[in-house]
């Protein structure tokens, strides 16, 4: 198992799947208002909408964690 999950880390069980999505959902809730957000395409960082990103999170990390869950 690995405690933390720095990119392009393997995730090696479920179990860890879902704390690192419980955990990324946990400091999406943490962004203030004026907080910059960027999206990785590539080799480049593009800056994006607080609202749109944390939307898309959202949706993806909700259906990635039930989908463990059921899998569990």
């Amino acid at each position: 198992m690995t405690s933390s999950m720095p990119y392009g880390t393997t995730v090696r069980t479920g179990e860890d799947s879902q704390r690192y999505l419980q955990a990324l959902e946990r400091q999406g809730r943490l962004l203030k208002e004026n907080a910059n957000v960027y999206k990785l395409i590539g080799p480049i960082l593009v800056k994006q909408d607080l609202a749109e990103a944390e939307a898309k999170a959202n949706a993806n990390v909700c259906k990635r964690i039930d989908y463990i869950s059921i899998e569990l």
